[in-house]
């Protein structure tokens, strides 16, 4: 006979210890020292020992690493170097009419693409942030 599975008692608006430890796992969390680091400032009153046995669990029937497969499956970016349409150009600048200045669009732009550089590109920034937000949030 195994051991007997243990639930956690969950205290309502408290985010339970897997869904930490997934949402640890969708951040791109590797290791389970700073996932955990990560978790307390989520959840205070996480147990270690549990919270690693736990991401552990789900890393592993996630594949492993989610970030490095993501980002191989992930298609080449096509770059092509035709001009814009003159719908597009119309698009952008209603725009910037509407809400701010090209110079300050393309601050921001840039700004964000340096960001999306820095994980894998504009979908797993945008993936992350969602996931930060969500669990924010769930305090």
């Amino acid at each position: 006979m195994g051991r007997k599975k243990q639930t956690e008692e969950v205290p309502a608006g408290t985010i339970s210890v897997t869904d930490l430890a997934k949402a640890a796992v969708e951040m791109g969390h590797q290791k389970a020292g700073p996932a955990f680091e990560w978790a307390q400032t989520q959840r205070p009153d996480v147990k270690e020992g549990t919270f690693k046995a736990t991401f552990s669990k789900v890393r592993s029937e996630a594949g492993g690493s989610v970030v490095k497969k993501v980002r191989a499956a992930s298609a080449p970016l096509v770059v092509t170097k035709t001009a814009p349409s003159l719908d597009d150009l119309d698009a952008v600048v209603e725009m910037v009419d509407q809400e701010t200045s090209l110079e300050e669009l393309l601050g921001r732009i840039r700004e964000v693409d340096g960001m999306a550089k820095k994980v894998g590109g504009l979908d797993i920034l945008m993936r992350c942030v969602e996931s930060l937000q969500k669990y924010r949030g769930a305090k």
